[in-house]
């Protein structure tokens, strides 16, 4: 519906209703008394006086007509700007629509004698309506139809004449009489032609005159007698023969004979009363009542029949009631309802007394009268059947919960009453636990809310809530995991896998995870991916070629480094490379120590010997079969030397060789004998010399070349050379040192040991104080060890960042501490690409969070975040950017917050017969009361979000407050009215027609 473009003081116009030739209606509220209210407004654009004068004509006719069944006009209005009519709103809609949907038959007879009394009335009053037709007869409610559209009625008066001119033909030719079609004078039979022609499409469903031209339809009426009735409609044939008769004189003399000879027809009918399915208990007058006549129209004319009322009932009870099978009417049960709290009229005095004879004798000591004891009973039976037809707490003033209030006014905590509060509440719930069976969430939390309305104290129904929503959450869940697998499938197939971007196959399987970490399909999804996205760089590292797999894993940095796979394979990566390098090592010493050995450098130069080199190896692995059995062979070969010296008589060479077949081969028996015998032959001195010499070489083996002090090689150099001082070993050994100290030096630098070869190099140049090998030495490692801190640093911090990456929760003290190790790693290099990479998914994982985020609460969790990482990178454009995004969803949740509540926003509207105070008014959603303005006094007005409210009303003559459950919904408005009925007997009495 468009919004409406005009501005009516007083009104507040809701929307366009309806449109005509003439005019445009529109639902409004009238603000004084806050009612609905239809508002027609004249079009003024190509108007003449005329026809303003048969605007306002028209509201002046309907105001001259105050008739339960002719709608009601409030206000007339003509002034320069804006001519309209404020009258009654119908919401009940029109007779198209019901005919459309089918009537029963009592329903087509309620419809016809109200009709007919309300053109009686106009008739008495001296207005034709020349133009009753479906669409101008609307509801007021379920049962009251009301005539409309007084636009070309004739009003018996000069001003009416002047203002429709004789011989002009006006209304709709479907139901047009005849002398209304040839323009002659018309007066209220005309109307009653246009009732027989309603009544009998009520009846069949079809037009007694139809033609394929309004002409030909003109001509019908004029010239063809209608068709006749079906049998199952013929005992109307009578009533409708003197309806659609061509001369009026003919019809009846006016609609009051009408509507006598209908009721004799229906009173006097067994067939009839059977067919519809009157109630036995009913009085005659009660039936009728039913049937839409009023009572004066009951009292009017022949009596009804009671015996024919008693073969109908005995006729029902046999099966006489069959439904027809005609196209017009449904042969359903009455639909029409007598007042909750009547005591059936034709039941008789008799009946009453005996009643309340019967309770003065055997009524309960309940503190009831006999009168209001009756009251209870009928009230309660009045409940029992709108729970038992599912009307608990809607609709609005017919539904039992309502009903119930009536007797707790006069019986507060009545136990019948409480039992049958408890039956709706567990009906409720009861309904509220199918609905959640079947997923319909929103029905089951809107019986809760009901229900809670009805029992608030009910320990489980806040249990049932729960379950409902733990319910609706996971199935909402599901469906959008569902949705972005689905997603992530189709971009996967596009190829869209990784990258920038949200619609990634890569960034639709993340989502899906973030919304539940436990989705065992989701993460699968993820992983497959993953792996399919690592794949090649995999097997790059199966085939060896470390580089190109990291290069591979380096480059998904920016996709895959929150990802524990690609960092495992980094991890892998670096291993196998470390791996590799180790056998590659070992097999260049195995070759080296095999050269030296076929070189015969066995032990001998130091720094360059076969021993030397396999000891370096032993430190990699020990256990390297080839070089176990290499080892050994050198070991036997110094063995046989140091034997074949002996028997030469070079007994120091001997021995000499002999310590070194044993550092070859330590605990070799053979040559431990050998040496030790070899010893007892030798001086002291000599003995010392060459143990101080065989301690120096061992001790450059495992280069220990200035530490431990005594046993280090310098100190036992030295010891050889104060022993020996023209030693040449000696001597030779001591020149070596420094150059072996730099080279140790180098190979420890190389394996990032730089403190150890610091030590090494200050040690040594502490002995050989001013040697340019170990001084260029020094400032190399340094400089080394200063990259190898940087290194090691950034190591540390990456490690931290990929660790911190992998978190599904961060903290703010994580991300505060990922944010300054990323600012950390950007000062050592701005330019270093892996950092870079991480950087950008740290915040791209921030950014897709604030992206998720969809309440404003949700939202601000991640404030501090930002924060966070805002004092830790302050300088970056990338947080700027972050930060923005950041205020624009803010910005964004608020407005459709704003929208979305002004949405499912809808107006309730309390009132009360005659008047209350609204005590409270409870979202039964939250539980909260709502705020309720200073003045409680109905009727109030209150815009409220959708959903189920428990209303508390109290009158100050009544002892009991009254309950009511209302359900708002969004974008409409609704009134709940609480009733306070006056409840003295003689009230009672003299409703049920027994009181003078």
């Amino acid at each position: 519906m468009t919004q409406p473009p005009i501005d009516i003081p007083g009104y507040e116009l809701l929307r366009q209703i309806g449109s005509g030739g003439m005019a445009t209606v529109y639902l409004a509220t009238q603000t004084s008394l806050d009612r609905r209210v239809a508002i027609k407004v004249m079009r003024r654009a190509g108007a003449d006086e005329s026809y303003e004068k048969r605007f306002l004509f028209e509201g002046r006719t309907m105001a001259k007509l105050p008739h339960r069944n002719i709608v009601g006009v409030y206000d007339i209005v003509q002034n320069p700007e804006i001519n309209y009519i404020a009258m009654e709103y119908l919401p009940g809609g029109t007779l198209s629509d019901r005919l459309r949907e089918g009537l029963s038959l009592a329903e087509a007879i309620a419809i016809v004698v109200q009709i007919a009394g309300a053109l009686q009335f106009a008739h008495d009053n001296g207005v034709v309506h020349r133009d009753l037709k479906p669409a101008n007869i609307m509801f007021r409610d379920a049962h009251t139809p009301v005539l409309t559209d007084f636009g070309i009625a004739r009003q018996h008066d000069s001003e009416a004449t002047r203002l429709t001119q004789t011989g002009m033909m006006v209304g709709t030719p479907t139901y047009m009489s005849p002398e209304q079609a040839t323009g002659a004078n018309v007066d209220g039979r005309s109307d009653q032609y246009s009732l027989g022609v309603l009544f009998y499409e009520m009846l069949t469903g079809n037009l007694p005159f139809e033609g394929e031209t309004p002409l030909n339809v003109v001509l019908a009426h004029l010239h063809q007698p209608p068709p006749p009735l079906s049998p199952q409609f013929a005992h109307f044939q009578p009533v409708m023969d003197r309806l659609l008769a061509k001369d009026p004189d003919q019809r009846y003399g006016d609609l009051k004979q009408f509507v006598v000879e209908l009721k004799s027809l229906l009173t006097q009918s067994d067939t009839l009363m059977a067919r519809l399915q009157i109630d036995p208990s009913q009085s005659a007058s009660e039936q009728l009542r039913a049937l839409g006549f009023s009572e004066s129209q009951i009292n009017t004319g022949a009596g009804t029949s009671p015996s024919a009322i008693a073969r109908a009932a005995a006729a029902r009870s046999t099966g006489g009631s069959r439904r027809s099978t005609g196209p017009g009417v449904r042969m359903d049960p009455l639909r029409g309802k007598r007042p909750g709290w009547l005591v059936p009229a034709a039941a008789g005095v008799a009946l009453l007394v005996l009643v309340v004879v019967g309770w003065l004798v055997f009524a309960p000591d309940d503190g009831l009268s006999d009168a209001e004891r009756v009251l209870v009973d009928s009230t309660l039976r009045d409940t029992d059947r709108l729970i038992e037809q599912g009307q608990l707490v809607s609709p609005a003033g017919e539904n039992a919960f309502e009903k119930l209030q009536y007797i707790l006014q006069v019986a507060p905590g009545l136990e019948e009453a409480e039992q049958r509060v408890d039956r709706i509440a567990a009906t409720l719930k009861q309904q509220a636990e199918d609905a959640l069976t079947k997923g319909s969430f929103a029905v089951a939390e809107t019986r809760i809310g009901e229900a809670l309305a009805v029992a608030p104290e009910d320990p489980e129904l806040a249990a049932l809530r729960t379950r409902v929503e733990t319910s609706r959450r996971a199935a909402e869940t599901s469906e959008r995991i569902a949705q972005l697998l689905e997603r992530a499938e189709e971009a996967r197939n596009a190829g869209r896998l990784a990258g920038e971007g949200p619609g990634t196959a890569l960034g639709l399987l993340r989502q899906a995870v973030e919304v539940d970490p436990r989705n065992a399909q989701a993460q699968e999804r993820l992983k497959a991916l993953v792996e399919a996205l690592l794949a090649p760089a995999r097997a790059d590292l199966e085939r060896g070629e470390f580089d190109q797999a990291e290069g591979k894993a380096r480059a998904l940095a920016a996709s895959l480094a929150a990802e524990k796979d690609w960092q495992d394979l980094l991890a892998e990566v670096d291993a196998a490379r470390q791996r590799a390098a180790q056998r590659e090592r070992i097999a260049s010493l195995l070759a080296t120590a095999q050269r030296q050995v076929q070189a015969d450098r066995l032990a001998e130069p130091a720094g360059d010997n076969a021993l030397e080199t396999l000891a370096r190896l032993r430190e990699i692995d020990s256990r390297n079969p080839e070089a176990l059995a290499l080892v050994r062979s050198v070991g036997t070969t110094l063995a046989e030397r140091a034997a074949r010296a002996v028997r030469d008589g070079n007994m120091g060479a001997g021995l000499a060789l002999y310590e070194q077949a044993l550092r070859a081969v330590p605990g070799e028996r053979t040559w431990m004998d050998a040496r030790t015998a070899l010893q007892s032959r030798l001086g002291e001195r000599e003995t010392r010399l060459a143990a101080a010499l065989s301690g120096a070489r061992e001790a450059i083996v495992q280069r220990n070349y200035f530490v431990p002090a005594g046993t280090s090689a310098y100190d036992q150099v030295q010891r050889a050379l104060e022993i020996d001082p023209g030693n040449a070993d000696a001597r030779s050994l001591r020149e070596q040192i420094p150059k072996l100290a730099a080279e140790t030096a180098d190979a420890l630098a190389a394996e990032g040991r730089h403190e150890e070869a610091l030590r090494l190099v200050e040690a040594a140049l502490q002995r050989y104080a001013g040697n340019a090998t170990l001084t260029s030495r020094q400032g190399e490692i340094r400089r080394a060890a200063d990259r190898a801190a940087a290194s090691g640093r950034r190591q540390q911090l990456v490690a931290g960042v990929r660790t911190r990456l992998a978190e599904q929760y961060p903290t703010v003290e994580s991300t505060r501490a990922q944010a300054a190790a990323l600012s950390e790693l950007l000062e050592i290099d701005p330019d270093d690409r892996e950092v870079r990479a991480y950087r950008d998914t740290f915040l791209g994982g921030v950014l897709r969070s604030i992206y998720a985020a969809e309440t404003e609460q949700q939202l601000q969790a991640l404030a501090p975040l930002i924060e966070a990482i805002e004092k830790g990178l302050p300088e970056d454009p990338s947080v700027s950017a972050l930060s923005k995004d950041f205020a624009a969803k803010s910005e964004q949740i608020v407005e459709l917050e704003r929208e979305r509540l002004a949405a499912t926003r809808g107006v309730l509207v309390i009132d009360a017969h005659p008047w209350a105070e609204v005590v409270a008014v409870v979202d039964q959603g939250s539980g909260k009361n709502v705020t309720l303005p200073k003045e409680r006094s109905t009727p109030m007005r209150l815009d409220l979000p959708a959903g189920t409210y428990r209303l508390s009303l109290r009158h100050p003559d009544v002892a009991a407050p009254v309950a009511l459950v209302a359900t708002v919904q969004a974008k409409t408005a609704r009134t709940s009215t609480a009733r306070f009925p006056t409840l003295r007997t003689e009230d009672f009495l003299r409703r049920a027609g027994y009181a003078p």
